[in-house]
């Protein structure tokens, strides 16, 4: 009788540490990336780009093509997994400087196709530019290669708005399994525009803006684009936000004619915003134009922009350059 129940103790013993193992394993990968097991999904399917693309398992290699893109993995707790950078034409934000410094740059602009096979990644991210024909490939290239991609949603949808920012988000949330840091950082975002926006609330009528990119005997600018919208959130209308194509070539004349009362310059590249601004100040066209002589200039880093965790400060830069008085 004696020896049955020695032997149910142990049984007993061995069954608790067997538990108890199962629920330390349990608990370490809940703790992977503070609080989300990013180790494994469920395989699912998203369209981007007009592709669709299969999510297998969560990336390990990982490849970014931009410098909004780079951040936005950072702002989600995964440079762990980036191998690779390429195209970083403007300054990348001071909290994430130092984790940069730490990825390898594959090139300064977009690599070839025969370069980025040569990391290995299984993932790439960037916006609708890398994957044309003088990008790096087609959505079609890397699934042929066994690549998994994801193209930013509000860098290719003609009129984008802030709930596209919001989109890719919860992709790549859902894509990295760190759903719950895409819900936070999209819930921040919320709350920042809203605040700008109960500030501006009782403006009678809005700026009118025009944004100026790039270009001498033409301006090339934002039109129905992600741009357009961080522009109307924070106040504004962009007076070529009317135009079918998110970028576009307009002339001088067309500007001189709408007179917009604020310009918007999008800062990157070796061009300094400084200089924009001198040569729009010396363009004979736009002496008479109401943002020339009122000398009502905002600067925006370009990465603002496009999808990013930027989009809730540019709307309150904006903001605050459109209506200073009120953020006194």
């Amino acid at each position: 009788m004696k020896k049955n129940l020695n032997c149910k103790k142990i049984i007993s013993v061995i069954c608790m540490i067997l538990m108890l193992g199962s629920l330390l394993t349990a608990c370490s990968k809940n703790k992977k990336n503070n609080g989300e097991d990013t180790s494994k999904h469920e395989s699912f399917e998203l369209k981007t780009y007009n592709k669709t693309v299969k999510y297998k398992k969560v990336p390990e290699r990982v490849v970014s093509f931009n410098a909004h893109t780079t951040e936005n993995l950072f702002a989600l707790g995964l440079e762990d997994k980036i191998i690779g950078t390429s195209y970083n034409n403007a300054e990348i934000l001071p909290q994430y400087k130092e984790k940069f410094k730490k990825i390898p740059i594959i090139a300064e602009k977009y690599p070839s196709m025969e370069a980025l096979l040569g990391v290995n990644p299984d993932f790439v991210y960037g916006r609708n530019s890398a994957f044309v024909e003088k990008g790096v490939g087609t959505v079609k290239d890397f699934i042929d290669n066994d690549i998994m991609v994801y193209v930013s949603k509000a860098t290719y949808t003609e009129g984008a708005t802030i709930e596209d920012t919001y989109e890719d988000f919860y992709n790549l949330g859902k894509i990295f399994n760190v759903e719950e840091k895409a819900e936070k950082i999209v819930k921040e975002m919320k709350n920042q525009i809203e605040s700008v926006q109960n500030k501006i609330s009782k403006i009678d009528k809005k700026l009118r803006v025009f944004v100026y990119d790039s270009g001498d005997d033409q301006a090339f600018t934002a039109g129905n684009s992600l741009e357009s919208n961080i522009i109307e959130l924070a106040g504004g209308e962009n007076i070529f936000g009317g135009l079918k194509k998110t970028w576009e070539r307009v002339n001088w004349e067309a500007v001189v004619e709408e007179n917009p009362q604020c310009i918007v310059i999008n800062d990157y590249e070796n061009i300094s915003a400084e200089n924009k601004i001198k040569f729009l100040r010396s363009n004979k066209a736009l002496k008479d134009v109401d943002a020339i002589k009122n000398n009502k200039f905002v600067v925006l880093p370009l990465p603002s922009v496009f999808t990013g965790i930027r989009n809730g400060d540019a709307v309150e830069n904006l903001a605050k350059g459109f209506y200073p008085v009120l953020f006194n």
